[in-house]
């Protein structure tokens, strides 16, 4: 039978408070500001977590704050 480590990985819960600007007529942009839950590797600072979502959401214009707020795990592939 595999050891524990060998079937799950470690993650973390975050609170990530953010901004976007938002358009409907393709001109007049609108601030909004949402607060979601996002998991990451456990092991991934502040910094990289920032990195990949403004890499990965375009319209982001400010990351306000990255809140810790559990430990996890998943299921190894």
């Amino acid at each position: 039978m595999p050891a524990v480590n060998e079937l799950w990985n470690n993650k973390k819960i975050y609170n990530i408070y953010f901004s976007v600007y938002t358009s409907l007529d393709g001109i007049e942009k609108k601030e909004k500001r949402f607060r979601r839950i996002f998991i990451f590797n456990r092991n991934m600072t502040h910094a990289e977590i920032a990195q990949v979502i403004y890499r990965k959401m375009d319209n982001i214009r400010e990351i306000l704050y990255i809140r810790e707020i559990a430990e996890a795990i998943s299921l190894s592939d």
